[in-house]
């Protein structure tokens, strides 16, 4: 067998185009950890992020990526929604805080990134039992121990794009107005 070289020395021919073939390659690699008997791991997840954020050959393929990654069953109004979890709870950790908070302090964060960070903020802060989130409500139980809180301040003040730095703000003063009080209980 010859040697096929790297993904970046790979030339896509055929008849579908450039994002069909993206498509496609994030939707095997879905039905393969979907099934709870693969997991992606913490190497793949940083190669994964190197190819399609920080080196995409196309913005395309970046927005498909971080919208990929981005969506759950929680999202119901999302074309990419998916019914099962595809990272396991340590990947989500690590996907947060060793990649997307060093990736959004950046002051070049674009607006899909600002909108992934925000979603794995509050995800990983419910997982953390810092925020607790229902149906239509939310609360900070540990403001002080929220995870990602000075990425998110980083963004909120230093990013370029105006609104990158409104849909961070909006979570920071969410975040500050929903802070718990000792007799407030809610149902996580």
């Amino acid at each position: 067998m010859e040697n096929v070289g790297t993904f970046y020395e790979q030339v896509f021919v055929g008849s579908n185009s450039h994002e069909q073939t993206v498509q496609a390659m994030l939707a095997l690699l879905e039905y393969l950890l979907s099934s709870n008997s693969v997991c992606l791991g913490v190497h793949n997840i940083k190669l994964l992020w190197q190819i399609f954020v920080e080196e995409p050959n196309y913005t395309m393929e970046q927005t498909m990526f971080l919208n990929w990654i981005n969506n759950t069953n929680e999202d119901s109004n999302n074309q990419y929604a998916r019914q099962t979890e595809m990272f396991t709870v340590e990947e989500k950790k690590f996907l947060f805080t060793e990649i997307l908070c060093k990736s959004v302090t950046r002051t070049n964060t674009s607006l899909p990134l600002a909108k992934c960070f925000n979603h794995y903020f509050k995800q990983i802060n419910k997982a953390e039992r810092t925020l607790k989130m229902s149906f239509k409500r939310s609360r900070v139980t540990d403001f002080d121990r929220l995870t990602g809180l000075q990425s998110l301040w980083e963004i909120s003040l230093k990013a370029e794009n105006a609104k990158v730095r409104e849909i961070c703000s909006d979570l920071l003063v969410d975040m500050h107005l929903k802070l718990e009080e000792p007799n407030d209980q809610i149902t996580a």
